[in-house]
């Protein structure tokens, strides 16, 4: 289980953010290079996914399919079941390979799970340095509803997510009182 606190940075830019993190007692510093993150959500024909999220229920299921980089093949891809029981939360996760558009669209085609949208974002990954407390910084977020659609809709808000295991929560709600932001309820899609 884990927990992922989420910040919508209307009024911090991604520098300032990541000088607030480097400059944190808990040490910030970059854990991986930055990557692109491209996902298609889904919902089932009740669209309970959707309904759940918009009506704060604490616990829902959210299913996508996750890559890195670009959209060519051979793809790698992730296809996750994010379950959330209260604040904590965990994935189940299973990787695919699909070597051509033909044998994804084949795939999408049956999952008994209807694409609601597709999102897109630049991510920076930083970590504490006792590796207890992970940091993201998504930016550069935009949405369309097919993975077919030609034009995007870009959002200009950076979104930091602070993510911990149960055992790092005293650390993770020290991070989150030192860097004074107003916590957000938001989702992707």
């Amino acid at each position: 289980m884990r927990f992922e606190y989420k910040y919508i940075l209307d009024y911090l830019s991604v520098d300032q953010i990541e000088t607030k993190l480097n400059l944190h007692p808990a040490g910030f510093r970059v854990a991986f290079p930055q990557r692109r993150i491209t996902s298609i959500y889904f919902v089932d024909v009740s669209f309970s996914a959707a309904i759940d999220n918009i009506n704060g229920s604490p616990n829902r299921i959210k299913y996508r399919i996750r890559w890195y980089d670009d959209f060519t093949f051979p793809l790698k891809v992730r296809l996750e079941q994010k379950i959330k029981k209260g604040l904590p939360g965990y994935k189940n996760v299973e990787k695919k390979i699909f070597s051509s558009r033909e044998d994804f669209n084949t795939f999408i085609n049956k999952i008994n799970l209807q694409p609601v949208c597709v999102v897109s974002y630049l991510r920076n990954y930083l970590v504490s340095f006792s590796g207890g407390i992970r940091a993201t910084i998504d930016k550069d977020i935009k949405y369309k509803k097919t993975i077919d659609d030609l034009f995007w809709v870009n959002d200009p808000k950076p979104i930091l997510e602070i993510k911990c295991t149960l055992d790092q929560l005293a650390e993770l709600e020290s991070v989150v009182d030192a860097l004074k932001l107003r916590r957000h309820k938001n989702s992707k899609y």
